[in-house]
């Protein structure tokens, strides 16, 4: 567990932020846990077939729709470090993609793989157009790429 300082350096960081960021790192903060346990108990198709069956808001999405889906991967990142349960690449995806769906932003969630010492190692990612949200941009470089999962 963090030091008190850093406890308390992450509140002022956490209040500091723009109502709706604060709201979106509560709602990260609340749905990693259950989608990291329904992930290792029913399996990536099962949560992300009933992620998909949530309601989505007609709203389209704004100008500056691909800083609003940085935002709301930041949030998740900043839940996803700081959740008593860890989490997974797999589970930090399907939250960012579920947040990005609300919002009414698309969202494609990608999995690669990559040879390793001992064998062969996996990652999943968001993109937004192409545009990797929840790692750098040379991960398709480092992980060879599957198509897009987000219309199966």
């Amino acid at each position: 567990m963090g030091s008190s300082s850093t406890r308390e350096s992450d509140w002022r960081t956490f209040v500091r932020l723009p109502p709706s960021q604060r709201r979106t790192v509560v709602v990260a903060t609340l749905l990693l846990p259950p989608v990291t346990v329904l992930l290792k108990t029913v399996g990536y198709r099962r949560v992300k077939r009933w992620l998909g069956l949530l309601p989505v808001p007609t709203r389209a999405g704004t100008d500056d729709t691909l800083e609003t889906a940085r935002m709301l991967s930041g949030a998740v990142r900043v839940a996803g470090n700081r959740n008593p349960l860890p989490s997974t690449c797999l589970s930090r995806s399907l939250v960012v993609w579920l947040l990005l769906r609300r919002w009414g932003i698309k969202g494609d969630i990608r999995l690669g793989v990559a040879k390793t010492g001992r064998g062969v190692a996996a990652h999943a990612w968001v993109e937004h157009v192409g545009v990797p949200l929840t790692d750098t941009p040379d991960v398709a470089k480092r992980y060879a790429p599957f198509g897009p999962l987000s219309e199966r």
